[in-house]
């Protein structure tokens, strides 16, 4: 049977509109070990990470196996503490996971975008896609997703010196994962809550949360997160004065396996807080490293004991400089705002993409109706 010529025209653009709505459908020979490697990426990382390295690129012929590959390797270098600097593979898995309506890839995708820029200090970017992940984690349910994307928004206000929003974050942060009952996100989440609440200034509150903190990483044998407890107790001492207790925590810290070069710098704080120079002194000058700022602090309050004030001085100009960089540093972008006039945009031209879809499914309905 020929066809009429006047249907050639809305032939070739339903070939038009339907490579446009589905690009790529191809499945590709690998796509069985990508959703293997999904099933598993949670619980084994690393087997997922080794997994991934075998995959053959090349044969990834659909668009689905593409984002997939994208989104699963982003999400491996992340988990395994490797840098996911490419931005470009994951922004890929978001928009196809997001034309596609598949959610919950796109918020799994998008929290993971949201981490390669966060891990690259692109925070006003990151902190849009942290925003996108958590609200469809809440129309999903995912109270796990929740609190991952809930601490990336804490992480970065953390970073910003705005303890205030920080908190109000890690409140969610750890009310999700109490949601979810995953361990050891639950005991984690519980220590940022408690990082918060020291930033914050409520001392006393960060220790009692710290002190059931040690309870849970004695019962899950947790010793990493026990040293992390024990580090903030500390640091909480030194900030609220209790200088002696400070001097002890941190000389038990400083024996144990798990101590690393700030914890004798810490000691050193605590010491000369407590006017014990000369032991601070010593113990200055065997740190392998101190931050600077930190330990021109230090070397200030020891010379001044010494009355060497020229020296003293020097230091404290020092400090003034470093203090007043990093906070114009921090200050010169207001996330908040930033925040919601990207995301509106980003809005805008989601809804903008759904409009042109829908134009493209109501224009093949229109031209059927025409053929039949």
């Amino acid at each position: 049977m020929k066809l009429k010529p006047s249907l050639f025209p809305a032939i070739l653009l339903l070939a038009v509109l339907a490579t446009k709505l589905l690009p790529g459908c191809a499945p590709s020979p690998e796509r069985s070990r990508l959703e293997h490697i999904e099933s598993i990426i949670d619980e084994h990382p690393d087997s997922a990470m080794t997994l991934l390295d075998s995959v053959d690129t090349a044969a990834l012929r659909s668009d689905r196996d593409r984002a997939m590959y994208g989104m699963l390797l982003t999400e491996a270098l992340d988990k395994t503490h490797l840098n996911p600097a490419n931005d470009s593979l994951i922004t890929t898995a978001i928009d196809y996971f997001a034309d596609k309506g598949d959610r919950r890839r796109e918020m799994i995708a998008t929290y993971y975008g949201a981490r390669v820029q966060y891990l690259n200090n692109d925070f006003s970017h990151a902190i849009v896609r942290f925003f996108r992940a958590k609200e469809i984690a809440e129309e999903l349910g995912e109270h796990f997703w929740h609190g991952m994307a809930a601490r990336g928004i804490s992480d970065i206000f953390s970073d910003s010196y705005a303890h205030g929003e920080s908190l109000k974050y890690a409140e969610e942060e750890f009310e999700n994962f109490q949601k979810s009952g995953r361990q050891p996100y639950l005991n984690w989440a519980l220590l940022d809550l408690a990082k918060s609440q020291y930033n914050y200034g409520n001392h006393e509150y960060a220790v009692k949360l710290a002190s059931e903190i040690i309870d849970s990483a004695i019962i899950s044998d947790s010793p990493w997160l026990r040293y992390s407890a024990y580090q903030l107790i500390g640091m909480s001492k030194i900030a609220s004065g209790d200088y002696r207790e400070a001097i002890s925590l941190f000389n038990e810290i400083c024996s144990s396996g798990y101590s690393m070069p700030v914890d004798s710098a810490y000691l050193c704080m605590a010491l000369t807080a407590n006017k014990n120079y000369s032991e601070a002194s010593e113990l200055l000058s065997k740190i392998s490293s101190v931050e600077e700022v930190m330990g021109n602090s230090i070397n200030y309050e020891i010379l001044k004991s010494q009355r060497n004030f020229e020296e003293a001085n020097r230091y404290i100009e020092k400090l003034y400089h470093q203090n007043s960089d990093i906070y114009m540093n921090k200050i010169r972008t207001n996330f908040s705002n930033n925040a919601v006039d990207y995301y509106k945009s980003q809005k805008e031209l989601t809804q903008q993409k759904n409009e042109q879809k829908r134009l493209y499914i109501a224009l093949i309905v229109n031209l059927l109706v025409e053929l039949n």
